[in-house]
Protein backbone atom coordinates (compact mmCIF):
# COMPACT_ATOMS: atom_id res chain seq x y z
CA UNK A 1 0.00 0.00 0.00
CA UNK A 2 2.53 2.23 1.16
CA UNK A 3 4.82 2.27 -2.19
CA UNK A 4 7.74 4.53 -3.27
CA UNK A 5 5.24 6.79 -4.84
CA UNK A 6 3.53 7.65 -1.95
CA UNK A 7 6.76 8.42 -0.31
CA UNK A 8 7.56 10.86 -2.52
CA UNK A 9 4.17 12.01 -2.61
CA UNK A 10 4.00 12.74 0.71
CA UNK A 11 7.72 13.98 0.90
CA UNK A 12 6.77 16.54 -1.85
CA UNK A 13 3.52 17.57 -0.10
CA UNK A 14 5.55 17.97 3.09
CA UNK A 15 8.33 19.97 1.10
CA UNK A 16 5.93 22.03 -0.45
CA UNK A 17 3.91 22.61 2.81
CA UNK A 18 7.54 23.33 4.82
CA UNK A 19 8.54 25.69 1.90
CA UNK A 20 5.04 27.44 2.18
CA UNK A 21 5.18 27.25 6.02
CA UNK A 22 8.80 29.41 6.13
CA UNK A 23 8.27 30.51 2.85
CA UNK A 24 4.54 32.43 3.37
CA UNK A 25 6.31 35.06 5.98
CA UNK A 26 9.10 35.58 3.63
CA UNK A 27 6.24 35.87 0.69
CA UNK A 28 4.12 38.18 2.48
CA UNK A 29 6.40 40.51 3.78
CA UNK A 30 7.71 41.04 0.37
CA UNK A 31 4.13 41.96 -0.67
CA UNK A 32 3.74 44.09 2.84
CA UNK A 33 6.82 45.76 1.97
CA UNK A 34 6.10 45.90 -1.91
CA UNK A 35 2.13 47.36 -1.35
CA UNK A 36 3.49 49.97 1.61
CA UNK A 37 5.85 50.94 -1.15
CA UNK A 38 3.31 51.00 -3.67
CA UNK A 39 1.30 52.90 -1.33
CA UNK A 40 3.57 55.37 -0.39
CA UNK A 41 3.96 56.09 -4.35
CA UNK A 42 0.64 56.37 -4.56
CA UNK A 43 0.18 58.97 -1.92
CA UNK A 44 3.66 60.97 -3.06
CA UNK A 45 2.04 60.63 -6.67
CA UNK A 46 -1.45 61.86 -4.91
CA UNK A 47 0.86 65.08 -2.90
CA UNK A 48 2.57 65.71 -6.43
CA UNK A 49 -0.44 65.91 -8.33
CA UNK A 50 -2.28 68.07 -5.60
CA UNK A 51 0.46 70.50 -5.38
CA UNK A 52 0.71 70.79 -9.30
CA UNK A 53 -3.10 71.77 -9.30
CA UNK A 54 -2.49 74.54 -6.88
CA UNK A 55 0.56 75.59 -8.64
CA UNK A 56 -1.41 75.68 -11.80
CA UNK A 57 -4.08 77.22 -10.16
CA UNK A 58 -1.94 80.24 -8.46
CA UNK A 59 0.06 80.55 -12.15
CA UNK A 60 -3.36 80.68 -13.89
CA UNK A 61 -4.52 83.63 -11.38
CA UNK A 62 -1.33 85.55 -12.17
CA UNK A 63 -1.47 85.29 -15.19
CA UNK A 64 -5.11 86.38 -15.10
CA UNK A 65 -4.04 88.83 -12.59
CA UNK A 66 -0.97 90.13 -15.05
CA UNK A 67 -3.41 90.31 -18.12
CA UNK A 68 -5.21 92.76 -15.89
CA UNK A 69 -2.77 94.76 -15.17
CA UNK A 70 -1.87 94.69 -19.01
CA UNK A 71 -5.45 95.83 -19.54
CA UNK A 72 -5.36 98.83 -16.86
CA UNK A 73 -1.68 100.01 -17.96
CA UNK A 74 -2.54 100.04 -21.71
CA UNK A 75 -5.84 101.76 -20.68
CA UNK A 76 -3.88 104.21 -18.71
CA UNK A 77 -1.40 104.93 -21.77
CA UNK A 78 -4.22 105.81 -23.86
CA UNK A 79 -6.12 108.09 -21.89
CA UNK A 80 -2.02 109.54 -21.44
CA UNK A 81 -1.75 109.68 -25.15
CA UNK A 82 -4.84 111.60 -25.75
CA UNK A 83 -4.17 113.51 -22.95
CA UNK A 84 -0.52 114.80 -24.25
CA UNK A 85 -2.22 114.67 -27.58
CA UNK A 86 -4.44 117.19 -26.55
CA UNK A 87 -1.88 119.47 -24.48
CA UNK A 88 0.09 119.09 -27.71
CA UNK A 89 -2.65 120.63 -29.99
CA UNK A 90 -3.75 123.48 -27.26
CA UNK A 91 0.05 124.51 -27.07
CA UNK A 92 0.85 124.34 -30.89
CA UNK A 93 -2.53 126.29 -31.49
CA UNK A 94 -1.25 129.00 -28.32
CA UNK A 95 2.09 129.32 -30.55
CA UNK A 96 0.66 129.86 -34.02
CA UNK A 97 -1.83 132.44 -32.07
CA UNK A 98 1.07 134.30 -30.66
CA UNK A 99 2.95 134.24 -33.68
CA UNK A 100 -0.18 135.57 -35.87
CA UNK A 101 -0.16 138.22 -33.79
CA UNK A 102 3.30 139.13 -33.83
CA UNK A 103 3.18 139.04 -37.54
CA UNK A 104 0.52 141.11 -37.41
CA UNK A 105 2.09 143.99 -34.90
CA UNK A 106 4.87 143.60 -37.16
CA UNK A 107 2.70 144.66 -40.55
CA UNK A 108 1.19 147.36 -38.27
CA UNK A 109 4.57 148.54 -37.49
CA UNK A 110 5.99 148.43 -40.95
CA UNK A 111 2.60 150.08 -42.02
CA UNK A 112 3.24 152.71 -39.59
CA UNK A 113 6.80 152.85 -40.29
CA UNK A 114 5.89 153.32 -44.40
CA UNK A 115 3.29 155.57 -43.73
CA UNK A 116 5.54 158.18 -41.53
CA UNK A 117 8.31 157.89 -44.22
CA UNK A 118 5.83 158.26 -46.86
CA UNK A 119 4.77 161.77 -45.08
CA UNK A 120 8.12 162.77 -44.02
CA UNK A 121 9.07 162.23 -47.74
CA UNK A 122 5.83 164.22 -49.12
CA UNK A 123 6.62 166.59 -46.17
CA UNK A 124 9.81 167.14 -47.79
CA UNK A 125 9.29 167.52 -51.32
CA UNK A 126 6.11 169.90 -51.01
CA UNK A 127 8.50 172.50 -48.64
CA UNK A 128 11.29 172.05 -51.32
CA UNK A 129 8.42 172.65 -54.23
CA UNK A 130 6.93 175.48 -51.95
CA UNK A 131 10.07 176.95 -51.04
CA UNK A 132 11.77 177.02 -54.28
CA UNK A 133 7.92 178.56 -56.19
CA UNK A 134 8.20 181.31 -53.31
CA UNK A 135 11.69 181.73 -53.99
CA UNK A 136 11.07 182.11 -57.63
CA UNK A 137 7.98 184.38 -57.37
CA UNK A 138 8.57 186.81 -54.75
CA UNK A 139 11.68 188.58 -52.93
CA UNK A 140 13.98 186.67 -50.83
CA UNK A 141 13.79 188.36 -47.76
CA UNK A 142 9.49 188.27 -47.69
CA UNK A 143 9.55 184.96 -49.00
CA UNK A 144 12.22 183.47 -46.11
CA UNK A 145 10.36 184.54 -43.58
CA UNK A 146 6.90 183.40 -45.61
CA UNK A 147 8.83 179.96 -45.84
CA UNK A 148 10.34 180.23 -42.33
CA UNK A 149 6.47 180.50 -40.55
CA UNK A 150 4.82 177.86 -42.91
CA UNK A 151 7.57 175.71 -41.86
CA UNK A 152 6.70 175.89 -38.18
CA UNK A 153 3.15 175.92 -38.88
CA UNK A 154 3.56 172.43 -40.98
CA UNK A 155 5.78 170.78 -37.93
CA UNK A 156 3.50 172.00 -35.68
CA UNK A 157 0.48 170.59 -37.31
CA UNK A 158 2.15 167.20 -38.33
CA UNK A 159 3.63 166.54 -34.71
Amino acid sequence: MFDEKFFVALAFVMFVALMFKTGKKLILSSLDTRILKIKSELEEATRLKNEASALLARYEAEQSHSLEQVQAILAHARLEAERITQEAKEVLENALTKRTELAMQKIAQAESSVMTDLRSNAMDITMEVARTLILESMSPEVAEEILSKAFQDIERKLH
